[in-house]
C-alpha cells in the first residue's frame, strides 16, 4: 500500500464527519468525498511535505464544499431545474414550466432578455453570448445573473412553486400568469 493510500485511510472517516457536519446531507458529503479523494489524487504530486496531509486534503475538501455551495446557488435561478426537469416526484402543474419560463424571459426588460434567452433557454455558453451581443464576458454574466433575478421572482410571482425536503420543485400551482 502506498503511503498515500494509507494516509487516505486514515483521513477519509474524518474528512467525512467534517462534510456531513457542513452540509448535513449524507450523500451530497459522500459525493464531495469522491470529489476530493480525485483532486487528491490528480495533484499529488503538488503535496511538498506529507506532514501536511490533513490540512492540505481538508483544504481541497474545502474548496470541494465551495464549488457544491456554487452549484447549487445556480440551481436556485431555476436554469438547471427547469431544462432537465430531472424531478424526483411527478410534478403536478397546470401548464408547462417550461412554456411559462419562456414568456416570462421574452417579457424581461430590454437589456436583459437576450442575455438570459440565449444563456439558459437556448443554453449557450456566456462567452459566445458575448459574442453575439458585442459585450464583455463580466457584462454578460452581469446581465444575466440580474435576468435570473428578475426572471425568479416573475416564476415566484406568477406561479409559486412547492418544494420537496431536498429544496426540488414537486408542483406549481398557476396564479393566473399573464405570460402564458
Amino acid at each position: 500500500m502506498r503511503i498515500e493510500e494509507k494516509l487516505w485511510q486514515d483521513h477519509s472517516q474524518a474528512l467525512l464527519a467534517y462534510l456531513i457536519a457542513k452540509t448535513k446531507n449524507a450523500d451530497l458529503a459522500q459525493e464531495i468525498l469522491q470529489d476530493t479523494l480525485v483532486k487528491a489524487y490528480e495533484a499529488r504530486d503538488t503535496l511538498k511535505d506529507l506532514g501536511k496531509f490533513k490540512s492540505w486534503l481538508f483544504t481541497i475538501a474545502s474548496n470541494k464544499l465551495n464549488d457544491s455551495y456554487r452549484y447549487q446557488s445556480r440551481f436556485e435561478t431555476f436554469d438547471e431545474v427547469i431544462h432537465d426537469q430531472a424531478f424526483d416526484e411527478p410534478l403536478e402543474r397546470e401548464g408547462n414550466i417550461s412554456q411559462c419560463l419562456a414568456s416570462l424571459a421574452h417579457n424581461l426588460p430590454d437589456i436583459y432578455r437576450d442575455a438570459v434567452i440565449l444563456s439558459d433557454l437556448e443554453r449557450q455558453k456566456q462567452k459566445d453570448v458575448a459574442e453575439h451581443l458585442q459585450l464583455s464576458l463580466p457584462a454578460t454574466k452581469s446581465r444575466v445573473q440580474r435576468g435570473r433575478k428578475l426572471l425568479k421572482d416573475a416564476i415566484f410571482s406568477c406561479c409559486p412553486l412547492t418544494f420537496n425536503a431536498a429544496g426540488t420543485p414537486v408542483a406549481c400551482q398557476s396564479a393566473g400568469c399573464n405570460a402564458h
